[in-house]
């Protein structure tokens, strides 16, 4: 490997990790506030609640912001613990959206040639234009610079034999190693959608097998836990156990997942057949969705017992609103119901400080306290407005 294929690949790298984080940043300006609206509104039931999280990341192409948004809910008191769970279940459903564009757009229709004046445009609007429109030019920027490293990462791949089989040998043990450089590969990138088009293009180039390319899918997954936890570092009871639940649910998945490689490689296959994909780029695409949904539908009849243990392992501490320790044992997820007006209202009204000064500093407690109402949420201190 010369120098001229390292600096390629360290550099379609980094023009991908850029252009997700514009595609990110643009879809999250052109959505606002609608997509956290409609998140508060439809995670009571539990489907609502896995759909709401799987759409959330797909439109904002980024499952750490999901999954972060959903944790400042938690430690806001807005949402259960349950609830938490299932959103960030649908958010690791979310992201093998990416997989599938890299696989369909970059790999097999090729737009690298396009992508440059997509690029062009997309810059030239996120310059001089405001607003909206500022918003689309990074999304235009974004998609140009994701196919633009796409294009760089397969002129790298091309000249590079990394011949895993013979350090890392060919049994069932040698998966579980390159899980663990899958592990590797998103806490270095610090994204699991750049680690996983990386494994698609080095199998497009014929430097993995379709085997090792799912086991290094695989270890990604669980390296997104790595993420969550660091950034919830010093937050609160509530916050610790969201972050913890995601972690434990990761690793749990992630394990299952390798012991049921083989049935899960055979789906994959299956579906790529069916897709005329000579390459296997599209069945390592469909082997990210399939193992991720496997991961959801054994996780999904048990999240009410997965929450309170949860809860057991996190210990106590200061519970917040609507914390899942208050729920009877009896009721789950399946019991609750949207908070009416005047309940939210309460709620985002306790994330407010009281000015020194104010009617619930002075004597007089008969008079009562001016409460914001909900549109006017900017003069909130909101945990999750610093996530975002």
């Amino acid at each position: 490997m010369d120098a001229s294929v390292v600096v390629k690949l360290l550099g379609g790298i980094g023009l991908f990790l850029l252009g997700i984080h514009h595609l990110t940043e643009g879809l999250k300006g052109l959505s606002g506030d609608s997509l956290r609206r409609t998140l508060q509104r439809f995670v009571s039931g539990r489907f609502s609640a896995v759909a709401s999280g799987a759409v959330l990341t797909l439109a904002t192409q980024s499952s750490t912001a999901t999954i972060l948004t959903i944790i400042g809910f938690v430690g806001a008191g807005l949402v259960t613990l349950p609830q938490a769970i299932a959103v960030n279940m649908g958010a690791t459903l979310g992201t093998t959206s990416t997989p599938w564009m890299v696989a369909i757009l970059g790999l097999r229709l090729r737009i690298a040639t396009a992508a440059l004046p997509i690029l062009g445009i997309g810059a030239f609007l996120w310059l001089v234009a405001r607003g909206k429109t500022r918003s689309l030019g990074a999304v235009l920027a974004g998609f140009g610079l994701i196919f633009t490293g796409i294009d760089y990462l397969q002129i790298g791949m091309a000249g590079i034999n990394w011949n895993l089989e013979a350090w890392a040998g060919t049994g069932f043990g040698s998966m579980w190693i390159l899980a663990g450089i899958g592990i590797i590969m998103t806490v270095v990138m610090q994204s699991s959608s750049a680690a996983a088009a990386t494994t698609l293009v080095a199998l497009d180039a014929g430097s993995l097998t379709f085997a090792q390319g799912c086991a290094m899918i695989v270890g990604q997954s669980i390296g997104t836990a790595a993420t969550t936890g660091l950034a919830v570092i010093g937050g609160g009871i509530e916050v610790r156990r969201a972050a913890l639940a995601h972690i434990v649910y990761s690793l749990i998945a992630g394990v299952l997942g390798m012991l049921f490689l083989r049935p899960l490689t055979g789906a994959a296959e299956w579906v790529g057949s069916r897709l005329d994909d000579p390459q296997g780029v599209l069945a390592l695409a469909a082997f990210s969705t399939i193992f991720k949904l496997a991961g959801i539908v054994v996780f999904y009849p048990w999240l009410d017992p997965f929450a309170r243990f949860i809860v057991r392992m996190s210990g106590k501490g200061s519970a917040s609103a609507v914390s899942s320790r208050s729920l009877p044992r009896q009721e789950g997820l399946s019991r609750l119901r949207p908070l009416g007006e005047r309940s939210w209202k309460s709620l985002m009204a306790l994330s407010m400080p009281v000015a020194a000064g104010s009617p619930a500093n002075s004597s007089n407690t008969s008079r009562p306290v001016k409460r914001s109402s909900i549109s006017s949420t900017s003069s909130i201190r909101c945990p999750w407005k610093r996530l975002i």
